[in-house]
């Protein structure tokens, strides 16, 4: 079957859904590869190089910085810029790019990976980089413990030649450059930055030994300084933050160069590292990427930034409990009266299993100078059963369920205001954001 007959397919399927206000980004894969099953593959292998990037938090923002360096630097790339992930999204994402008229390849394809989809998906992509993020407790209905996680995506990577760019922070991810293939690490100094402190609640065993880890030096979660009696520990980073700094956007020295972004959230610069370690080992220079940086933007529902009234509204996607604690660090580094709208789902991209919120340091907000938090969503009336157990007095505690209508209340006061919502609550919450308040 020739790859243009299914590409034609998807294009016009992706049409008729957009015309219907859908987003469009899974459809075409859909399409495709209903009417050739080889459709990605043909597809991949016309690219010259392909980066795949993934983890359990931070590889959307991770992408979406490498992909703007990348297209700055005069690349023709493809992308899956919108977050599909899994192996429709990702064709898709080829499919964007395929002309009916040129043969004309493209460059370098981003590819962020579901971190459950990298087997599927490296059965017909082949990637020459990949970067992993961290590691996370996430959706264990859908990917289960973290060790058998990272467990199936090493025998994966053993069936590829990438070479891996690796937090050398998060021991989970480190353990991936002990299966034997070419690697290279970024990191975290000692005393960069000192992030708010949460009760650890992943693993710190050693993954070789099991033994506790030796830590000398902790960011968050498990990432930090650590080492094993076994042998097993931090490597040292091709790519170090030396000293960061927060203000209104980010700017940090590294043991190549200093960097700004105008971005927000501390945790993002380690983010922006795994960007800037990705396109230095793909050969563009420091200048080329800080030329890029500096008009990179968020409209993505991470860190992104709205105006009410003259206040703040800050949206953040959080879907498991380390990036609960990192969104309520962020919201808690002013000493100033806010708000929260929590907006928690239970579909299947989500998980059904919502028990995480339980883990994840609700506390927190009892200790801030919280006027009232909102629970909205498929599962508010859990969420706010979880904010009594915080400790938050009940009259500060308001049930919508429809998002729509928190929104709309959460922005009727003027108040500097955090909204956290979870993996398929972030495109209703948002679009009500934008539908009302102006993005800064």
């Amino acid at each position: 079957m020739p790859v243009k007959v299914s590409v034609l397919a998807a294009k016009m399927a992706q049409k008729a859904s957009r015309m219907l206000n859908k987003s469009g980004s899974n459809i075409p894969g859909v399409v495709a590869r209903k009417i050739d099953k080889n459709v990605l593959k043909k597809l991949a292998d016309k690219t010259e190089k392909i980066i795949f990037i993934s983890g359990t938090n931070g590889k959307t923002t991770t992408s979406q910085i490498v992909g703007h360096i990348f297209k700055e630097s005069g690349y023709h790339i493809i992308h899956n810029s919108e977050g599909s992930n899994m192996i429709t999204g990702i064709t898709t994402a080829f499919i964007d790019k395929e002309s009916l008229v040129s043969g004309k390849k493209a460059d370098v394809a981003i590819i962020e990976i579901d971190e459950g989809s990298i087997e599927r998906v490296s059965k017909e992509v082949k990637p020459d980089l990949m970067v992993f993020t961290n590691f996370f407790r996430d959706q264990l209905d859908r990917f289960g413990e973290i060790d058998i996680l990272v467990n199936k995506i090493g025998e994966v990577l053993k069936t590829t030649d990438a070479k891996l760019v690796l937090n050398a922070d998060d021991p989970f991810v480190s353990r991936l450059g002990r299966i034997g293939m070419e690697a290279d690490y970024f990191g975290l100094g000692k005393e960069a930055f000192q992030f708010e402190q949460h009760n650890m609640i992943e693993s710190t065993f050693c993954p070789e030994c099991g033994e506790p880890l030796d830590y000398s030096y902790t960011h968050y979660g498990q990432l930090g300084h650590y080492h094993c009696s076994c042998g097993f520990g931090r490597q040292t980073p091709k790519y170090e933050i030396l000293n960061l700094e927060v203000n209104k956007g980010l700017s940090f020295k590294t043991n190549v160069g200093a960097f700004n972004l105008p971005i927000l959230g501390s945790y993002n610069a380690i983010n922006a590292l795994a960007a800037i370690s990705v396109c230095l080992e793909s050969g563009l220079t420091y200048e080329q990427i800080q030329k890029a940086l500096d008009t990179f933007s968020v409209e993505n529902g991470r860190m992104e930034w709205f105006e009410n009234k003259g206040k703040q509204v800050v949206l953040n996607l959080a879907k498991n409990p380390a990036g609960v604690n990192v969104s309520l660090s962020e919201s808690n580094y002013n000493n100033e009266r806010k708000q929260y709208l929590l907006v928690l789902n239970d579909l299947a991209y989500d998980g059904r299993d919502i028990s995480w919120i339980w883990d994840a340091d609700y506390e927190k907000i009892k200790n801030s100078l919280t006027d009232r938090v909102i629970c909205s969503g498929l599962r508010a009336e859990d969420m706010a059963v979880r904010m009594k157990y915080a400790g938050i007095p009940e009259d500060k505690i308001v049930i919508i369920n429809d998002i729509e209508k928190a929104v709309e209340e959460l922005v009727s006061s003027r108040v500097n205001s955090y909204v956290v919502p979870n993996y398929t609550a972030l495109e209703p919450t948002r679009k009500a954001l934008v539908k009302r308040l102006k993005s800064s």
